[in-house]
C-alpha cells in the first residue's frame, strides 16, 4: 500500500472503483449509476490508483481489471461490507436540537413571569 495518509482517501473513489466494475467496464454506464457524469468517474479512478500509486485497470474499453485491480476489488468489497454493517450496528441517535449556522442552541423563549 501507498505511505500517502488516509486522510487523503476518499470513499468515493471506491463507489466509481466498484460501479465500473459491477457495470463490466463501461465508465459511462457506471457513472450513470452513481448520478455522475464519465469525466468525473474516469478522474476518482486516477486519484485512487495515485493514491495507491498502482494501475488498477489495463487500459483498454471497456476498462478490464489486472492483476492488481482484481486484488484490490476483494480489498474494496470487504470495506463496503465493513461500512455498511457498522452503520447498521450503530444505535439511531435522538434529533438534535436544531441549532445556527454558528453552533448556538436555538430554544423557544419563554415568556415572563414578571409581567403576569
Amino acid at each position: 500500500m501507498s505511505d500517502k495518509a488516509l486522510g487523503d482517501f476518499r470513499f468515493c473513489w471506491i463507489e466509481a472503483f466498484l460501479s465500473v466494475i459491477d457495470n463490466e467496464g463501461v465508465e459511462k454506464r457506471a457513472a450513470e449509476k452513481l448520478g455522475l457524469d464519465a469525466s468525473t468517474v474516469n478522474r476518482y479512478l486516477g486519484d485512487l490508483e495515485a493514491w495507491l500509486s498502482k494501475s488498477l485497470f489495463s487500459r483498454n474499453s471497456p476498462k478490464e481489471l489486472n492483476n492488481l485491480g482484481v486484488m484490490f476489488e476483494g480489498t474494496a468489497r470487504e470495506i463496503v461490507s465493513a461500512l455498511s454493517a457498522a452503520q447498521k450496528e450503530l444505535p439511531v441517535p435522538p434529533p438534535r436540537a436544531p441549532t445556527s449556522a454558528i453552533g448556538i442552541k436555538i430554544t423557544p423563549r419563554q415568556p415572563d413571569k414578571a409581567a403576569d
